[in-house]
């Protein structure tokens, strides 16, 4: 069909087979043609789960967070017969999967997220591979998964995606011991990526410090996201993963009820 869309509805075929993830599925549909309408031409939806595997993602349940939600957004597109791919990074990226397609498959996405696990120590997260040909070359919808502590930044690595006509959805995974630490007095803290230790003592006042600019990196991102029309949504790796799906993601946009 060129030139426009049809209703996702009229393509997609309703079935009667019992689905816990149904209404959401019809969902998330809706979600797509708002991703769709960039296209001139009937295809299949192409979903690209972009998960950071990078060592800070180890920390307070992150990437089991990540995986989690990356499982179930790979289902309910596959589940409408639409393609999904998993590309796995760090500092660089690390591998990527068949593409996948129909709700059968998903029982192999399923395996390749389940045997994931976060890099060893020394290895930094970054995006600044995205600069170097690493952009899928087929639009689609991306996700990315990460907790977004990268030091080298990540808006050159944004913007680059978005320029391959990409739609882009930024997952940003933070644990509470990064949103709201509890912890003072004189501390041995490690740096989860390089594995870096220093003393430090902490205050009370340090420690609201630190929650204001935790506060403002990720209103920072989340500014930049909307400037640039991506999607954004915070999520605490310790949610339950219903609440994410019905409740997070609806509320930023991500999936529309």
């Amino acid at each position: 069909m060129e030139g426009e869309w049809a209703s996702r509805a009229s393509y997609c075929p309703k079935t009667e087979v019992a689905d816990p993830l149904l209404p959401q599925r019809y969902s998330i549909f809706s979600s797509n043609k708002l991703f769709l309408k960039t296209f001139h031409d009937e295809r299949d939806a192409l979903l690209y789960l972009f998960l950071d595997t990078s060592r800070s993602m180890a920390f307070g349940g992150k990437i089991e967070q990540a995986k989690k939600l990356a499982a179930a957004l790979g289902y309910l597109t596959l589940a409408c017969h639409d393609r999904v791919e998993a590309w796995l990074f760090a500092d660089k990226m690390l591998s990527r999967s068949q593409r996948f397609t129909g709700k059968q498959s998903a029982y192999r996405l399923f395996d390749i997220l389940q045997q994931v696990e976060a890099s060893e120590p020394g290895i930094d997260g970054s995006l600044s591979w995205l600069l170097r040909g690493g952009v899928p070359s087929e639009p689609g919808i991306l996700v990315l998964l990460s907790d977004f502590l990268f030091v080298d930044g990540y808006q050159e690595g944004l913007r680059r995606l978005q320029a391959g006509r990409h739609q882009v959805v930024v997952v940003q995974v933070l644990c509470r011991g990064e949103l709201d630490p509890q912890f003072v007095g004189d501390l041995h803290l490690i740096d989860s990526e390089n594995g870096i230790g220093r003393d430090v003592a902490i205050s009370p006042h340090m420690l609201q410090r630190y929650k204001q600019a935790v506060a403002g990196y990720t209103s920072e991102l989340q500014d930049f996201c909307r400037r640039r029309g991506m999607f954004y949504v915070l999520v605490p790796a310790e949610e339950n993963l219903e609440d994410v799906l019905f409740r997070r993601l609806p509320a930023s946009g991500v999936i529309r009820g």
